[in-house]
């Protein structure tokens, strides 16, 4: 039975820990039952010593090896107790080659050669053997109660069965029958009780090979179930095995495709490199799938070479990481855009701080200007030839005071409040006296849409940036040829539009369009037109303000500019402003009646040329005018008389400004009139405390005209 069972374990040709310490230990049962064999058999005198030797190495160890088998099948390292079991071991074997330690002498009798035991040491000998095989089966106890599943716990419950028998036997011959008989002389039969142990593990060895092609079942099943695909080809590429998903991307979900090269279904080049990877593409069924495929080194399976390729279908993740890509440069493009933008709002913003301060220093010299050259040319015959310069002068002032609020309106200087303005009508009236200085070889060509277009706005601003690109448009037919086309028309603005062209919302908005066919613009050009001085003309021809002025019109608008250029055939300049569903009040113009009188003025401004140029307009209408320089002395002056029937002063002034001289002036005569004179009127009403309705505003430059009416407006409320 023991060599049966040892072929059985050595046919099976697995190399685990538990078929070789099973080998072990049926050599030694062989070998115990062989010496025993031999004392059955007639044996020469003197050889009983070296047979009973033999018989001590095979049999003191089988507890030990027995032990060795139970930490294989449980999978357990070795541990102190079994470290113990071996010294245990070992001495019993040495003790076992010493005579008169296990057996004090042997006799010749009817069962062959019988030793006579010593009563104190070969109980300890076989003690050694006992703790080894006892422990042993303790472990096989516990592993089979800590094993949940039934159909492992048959194969140890065997090995527990025989190794609960041979214990029992062997103590019993070998020990207790002795003592039983009264007599040392007993037959030697221990090698027999290894049998039941023998047989036991028999059985459990059979049901483990039965297990092991269970096993190899659930990892094939296993092998088939993996989500990514697995190709074994032999070195030359020749395919040996496939699981299911490897079949499903290659070649047919029931069918290996054994023997073909890898390299008719796969783009493999000439992959050597351990745990490569690489993507590929292959087409399968119309589709192409985006593969992953990593391939290992040559390794041995069955003492053959094989290569193990891996597959990973990452159609999917590949898609999505192109969308990603996709969305992310549009995100970056879009972050660009408004990277640009913000630029440019920050270089806008600069600009405008800047200009407000050009615009006020600006705003007093012309105002001295006008003022003295007027007062200058008034005195003069009409017949006197000084009169052309004074009016050369003057008009040189008047343009200044153009280029002054193309400065303002950068700045963002608005009148108080918008209006209601018939767009149709004011492009009609801007044309018309445009198109008296036109070269005429210029064709200029309207389209108009309904009239009712209504936008909120300012109507200088407006007709301010249509001059400006009507303009533009004449300059860039250079030869003095082509046409001009304004387009005029109600469009709905989309959600699409409007993330294109901020600021604009969704809605009804009037689209003006002017174009020329004049020389058009590069690409470099176009991205810089609306840059603040920036121009392309030569110098002493161009401020660079007019577009960038235009652009920022628009804006306060809450409206948006475009442009489209081809250099060499035209541009078209795009002007979108949100309209609204009302008729325009229609603004009447009227003549300005400029009265004189006698009243008391004092004026306040720190700028002494500035006031002494009101003096002389407000001097030459009759009113009797005083000047300071500043609202401390304005307060003394009305504090010792206070006869003055108005007040006209600057709104920037150091130590008082214009709005806390007038809540000044309140506190001492609620009933006095003021007039606060400004180049930067933005933010002004918003410090006035709504108490003060005495107060008007008068934009700078002042014209005798403008400030005679408000002046007599203010003495006669």
């Amino acid at each position: 039975m023991t060599v049966f069972a040892a072929a059985a374990v050595y046919g099976q040709r697995r190399r685990d820990p538990a078929n070789r310490a099973f080998l072990l230990l049926a050599l030694a049962c062989c070998g115990w039952l062989f010496a025993e064999v031999l004392t059955y058999l007639p044996v020469a005198v003197g050889r009983e010593l070296i047979i009973l030797r033999v018989m001590s190495v095979f049999w003191i160890p089988t507890g030990l090896l027995a032990l060795n088998l139970t930490y294989a099948l449980l999978g357990r390292r070795y541990d102190g107790p079994f470290w113990v079991c071996l010294g245990l071991t070992v001495s019993g074997v040495v003790a076992g080659l010493m005579p008169g330690v296990t057996f004090t002498g042997f006799t010749h009798h009817r069962w062959g050669l019988s030793v006579t035991l010593n009563p104190i040491g070969f109980p300890l000998v076989v003690a050694a053997l006992i703790t080894a095989a006892g422990y042993g089966t303790v472990l096989l106890v516990r592993g089979w109660r800590a094993e949940p599943n039934r159909t492992l716990r048959r194969p140890l419950t065997l090995v527990i069965a025989g190794a609960g028998v041979s214990i029992a036997g062997a103590s019993t011959i070998n020990f207790f029958l002795p003592l039983l008989l009264k007599s040392a002389v007993v037959p030697r039969l221990g090698a027999a009780t290894t049998v039941a142990f023998t047989f036991s593990v028999l059985f459990a060895v059979t049901h483990y090979a039965f297990l092991s092609s269970t096993v190899e079942g659930m990892a094939e099943e296993l092998f088939d179930g993996i989500h990514d695909g697995i190709v074994v080809t032999d070195p030359k590429g020749q395919i040996l095995r496939m699981n299911r998903t490897a079949r499903e991307i290659l070649a047919s979900a029931d069918h290996t495709p054994a023997g073909q090269p890898v390299s008719s279904m796969l783009p493999v080049g000439d992959q050597t490199d351990d745990r490569s990877e690489h993507i590929v593409t292959v087409t399968r069924g119309g589709r192409d799938h985006v593969l992953s495929l990593s391939m290992l080194a040559t390794r041995q399976m069955g003492g053959l070479p094989i290569r193990v390729r891996l597959l990973r279908d990452v159609t999917e993740q590949h898609e999505a990481q192109r969308a990603l890509r996709s969305k992310r440069d549009a995100l970056e493009a879009e972050a660009r855009r408004r990277t640009d933008e913000l630029t440019q709002i920050q270089r806008m913003e600069a600009i405008s701080a800047l200009a407000s301060g050009i615009a006020h220093d600006f705003n007093n010299l012309l105002a001295v200007i006008v003022a003295a050259t007027s007062a200058a040319r008034d005195g003069l015959p009409e017949s006197h030839e000084a009169r052309g310069d004074l009016d050369a002068v003057l008009r040189a002032a008047r343009r200044g005071r153009d280029t002054v609020r193309q400065i303002m309106a950068l700045s963002q200087i608005d009148p108080p409040d918008k209006r209601d303005i018939a767009i149709t009508n004011l492009v009609h009236d801007t044309l018309a006296l445009l198109e008296k200085s036109l070269p005429a070889d210029i064709l200029v060509e309207r389209a108009f849409g309904p009239d009712s277009i209504t936008v909120l706005g300012y109507q200088t601003q407006l007709q301010r940036a249509i001059i400006n690109l009507y303009t533009n448009a004449v300059q860039a037919m250079q030869s003095g040829k082509g046409v001009l086309r304004v387009e005029l028309d109600l469009c709905q603005v989309d959600a699409q539009m409007a993330k294109r062209h901020p600021p604009l919302a969704h809605g009804p908005h009037a689209r003006l369009v002017i174009s020329d066919t004049g020389e058009g613009m590069s690409p470099e050009t176009a991205a810089r037109i609306f840059e603040p001085f920036y121009t392309t003309k030569p110098s002493g021809e161009g401020t660079g303000l007019g577009l960038s002025t235009t652009r920022q019109i628009v804006q306060n608008h809450d409206g948006a500019i475009a442009v489209q250029t081809v250099l060499g055939q035209s541009t078209s300049f795009t002007i979108y402003l949100p309209a609204v569903d009302r008729p325009a009040t229609r603004i009447e113009s009227e003549e300005l009646s400029v009265a004189g009188g006698n009243e008391r003025i004092l004026i306040v401004d720190d700028n002494e040329p500035v006031a002494r140029a009101g003096r002389w307009m407000l001097e030459a209408m009759g009113y009797r005018v005083e000047t300071v320089n500043s609202g401390q002395a304005a307060l003394e002056a009305l504090g010792s008389n206070d006869s003055f029937d108005l007040v006209i002063t600057d709104q920037t002034m150091p130590e008082m400004s214009g709005t806390e001289l007038a809540s000044e002036l309140h506190r001492l005569n609620p009933r006095l009139p003021v007039i606060l004179v400004s180049g930067y009127m933005e933010g002004v009403a918003d410090r006035i405390p709504g108490e003060l309705d005495s107060v008007r505003f008068l934009p700078k430059p002042m014209t005798r005209d403008n400030l005679g009416v408000l002046v007599r407006k203010m003495l006669d409320r």
